[in-house]
């Protein structure tokens, strides 16, 4: 299973880098920050009474890419602080999204790290959170990603939606164990 993501990762990599003129006039580069100004007025430490500062949160750059009418690629690197509070917290990163996804026509099978189906509905509407957390993610129903295999599609005039999935369960970790994850929605738009 390494290796059949090893090749994934150079095909996917060979994807996005040949022709490179024609896909960067093609492709769409995004981007997000999320950062603040804090103050804290008064702390339990001491130390960090009348602390403030401006935090640096969360990042994401994305590259996403037509290939042609049945092929896409999409690439995201997330930037986060682990530990805002720390005196030498830098940030890291890992990658969010690294897929390649097949159109045939209302459906399409998407291949690699994407978001699970867990928090579609949720992140749509709710968008990102910097105050308070979903109940879902409260209490860790599920991984917002994971690597594996998708199968999403519409019906009936786009007034049904699914999606059903098979991942790692490892999130943005490498597999470690036999078991394998399984995921599914299912929505109608009245």
């Amino acid at each position: 299973m390494i290796n059949l993501f090893k090749k994934f990762g150079v095909f996917l990599i060979a994807v996005l880098c040949v022709g490179q003129q024609s896909f960067a006039a093609d492709g769409k580069v995004d981007s997000q920050i999320f950062a603040d100004y804090y103050y804290w007025k008064d702390h339990h430490d001491g130390a960090w009474k009348g602390q403030n500062g401006f935090q640096f949160r969360r990042g994401y750059l994305t590259y996403a890419n037509s290939i042609n009418d049945n092929w896409a690629g999409k690439f995201t690197l997330e930037i986060t602080h682990t530990d805002l509070a720390a005196a030498q917290a830098t940030p890291s990163s890992i990658i969010k999204v690294a897929q390649l996804e097949r159109n045939f026509g209302d459906n399409k099978f998407l291949f690699g790290q994407m978001s699970t189906p867990t928090w579609a509905t949720v992140e749509k509407y709710w968008g990102y959170r910097g105050i308070e957390k979903t109940a879902l993610d409260l209490w860790k129903f599920g991984n917002s990603v994971d690597i594996g295999v998708s199968w999403q599609g519409q019906a009936l005039e786009k007034k049904i939606y699914y999606t059903l999935m098979i991942g790692n369960d490892e999130s943005t970790s490498n597999e470690n164990d036999k078991y394998k994850a399984y995921y599914s929605a299912l929505g109608f738009r009245p």
